[in-house]
């Protein structure tokens, strides 16, 4: 199986999800959108030519994405069989 890291960060800021309240806790309320949602431009717009708050992000994320790859990749690996 594939396993795609920005699929797996796009589900990470997913309404409910830690990873998009720790993003609005870091950056603010105005990156929620009516319906919950992140708003990817705005968080665009805040990180792409600034490397500190793009460290942010980062330090939120990839820690995320790495232990959900782990997990795909073990699962894959040692399937169970029911």
């Amino acid at each position: 199986p594939v396993i795609d890291a920005d699929v797996i960060a796009h589900q990470l800021v997913e309404p409910g999800q830690p990873a998009l309240e720790q993003i609005i806790t870091t950056f603010g309320m105005e990156l929620r959108q009516r319906d919950g949602t992140l708003d990817r431009d705005k968080l665009r717009q805040l990180v792409f030519n600034n490397p500190t708050q793009r460290q942010r992000l980062e330090a939120i994320l990839h820690p995320l994405v790495i232990k959900k790859l782990w997990a795909e990749a073990h699962s894959s690996l040692f399937p169970i069989a029911y």
